[in-house]
């Protein structure tokens, strides 16, 4: 069955009516009613954290500070302590500094263009999209975790960009593709490859770059993807990130950013999830190459669209346990270094003092903690 724009939109934004989810910082409407500071707080502390936990997390804060303004003022230590269990504890200070930006360097007002939001501390393209969309209402992409999932499922047939990269590298190797061959051959193979696993059919079938023109809407002067597709976008199957932004503003409906957006990562959320994907009641299957394909009958293999290719290490061996633990114990009180390193040794078998080291000196880079020069450490 050839995909179909018209058909995948309405079938999205039909199923989104029925079964949107209510959440906070979706009260109001874009361009009148929705404050950009809200959702930039809230897609930040979204980031890498489950919605329900983050809801409580965001009413505290817009409680405390309302404004970019009142952000702006607050002493980064109260920034930081408030933070406590949501993790990513660098969110926080991002957060903070881009609250300091927007007061300092625009006025208090939320710029209006991609770039000027990609300036901001913390924020990437991912982040000011989400920002120009939900809070302006422009007809851009919004790629996160949820939407590149549903976009790859329906158009490639894969769960991510890894795996999609793993299928044409296995297909290759079972063609005993030599690496003397030129550029040109191995462009040419993979594309091919590409075509009859993911697109069906031999040669004559239409190519990936062509589907993406026929379903193309009418760019935004403001998308970093609206430039031309080269004509070598996906020489050696590399589909990347700035392709699929390709696709996601491609299949955006006209003047319905905000709403098409929200709606595609609900579906993602609730029905095209990462590890139990409810096909059965998916409204999308008749067009979706990954269930056409049958892949998730070997979802054993994968976790999180990500192959595990070696044995996971357990979180309390990460540094990211460790940094997350010395911010705990300073945001009840202070200590010398040498005590801190004792407590987290004691508490948290940290055994390593030049590892303790390291992460009291990363820490401090990224503007998490402070020491003195009497080697006292705090929270900034």
């Amino acid at each position: 069955m050839s995909m179909n724009k018209r058909y995948f939109q309405n079938r999205i934004l039909s199923w989104y009516a029925s079964h949107r989810r209510r959440l906070p910082w979706r009260a109001g409407k874009s361009h009148w009613g929705r404050d950009p500071y809200r959702v930039l707080v809230s897609e930040v502390m979204l980031q890498q954290t489950q919605v329900d936990r983050v809801i409580p997390y965001y009413e505290r804060w817009m409680k405390r500070w309302p404004t970019v303004r009142h952000l702006a003022r607050a002493r980064l230590a109260s920034v930081i302590k408030a933070w406590a269990g949501l993790g990513y504890n660098r969110r926080a200070v991002y957060l903070h500094e881009a609250a300091i930006t927007v007061v300092s360097e625009f006025g208090g007002e939320f710029p209006r263009s991609e770039e000027e939001l990609v300036s901001l501390p913390g924020v990437g393209r991912y982040t000011a999209r989400a920002v120009l969309a939900f809070a302006n209402g422009e007809d851009v992409g919004v790629l996160e975790t949820n939407t590149k999932r549903v976009l790859l499922r329906i158009f490639f047939g894969t769960n991510s960009l890894e795996e999609f990269k793993v299928f044409l590298g296995q297909e290759v190797t079972a063609t005993s593709l030599r690496a003397q061959r030129s550029s040109q051959e191995r462009a040419a193979l993979l594309l091919r490859l590409m075509h009859q696993r993911f697109f069906g059919g031999d040669d004559s079938s239409p190519k990936f770059t062509h589907f993406v023109r026929s379903v193309s809407v009418s760019p935004s002067k403001k998308s970093s993807a609206s430039e031309p597709l080269p004509q070598k976008a996906f020489s050696f199957g590399l589909l990347s990130e700035r392709d699929l932004l390709v696709l996601a503003d491609a299949v955006v409906p006209k003047g319905k950013g905000d709403e098409w957006n929200q709606a595609l990562m609900d579906f993602g959320a609730m029905v095209c999830t990462a590890k139990r994907p409810k096909c059965e009641e998916c409204p999308l299957r008749k067009i979706c190459r990954w269930y056409a394909s049958g892949r998730k009958q070997g979802m054993a293999q994968w976790s999180n669209g990500q192959i595990v290719t070696k044995q996971r290490v357990r979180f309390e061996e990460t540094d990211r346990y460790f940094r997350g633990r010395i911010v705990d114990a300073l945001r009840g009180s202070s200590f010398s270094t040498e005590s801190l390193r004792e407590y987290l040794e004691m508490r948290h078998g940290l055994s390593s003092r030049e590892r303790f080291d390291r992460l009291i000196t990363d820490l401090g880079s990224d503007g998490l903690i402070k020491v003195d020069s009497s080697c006292h450490v705090s929270l900034p």
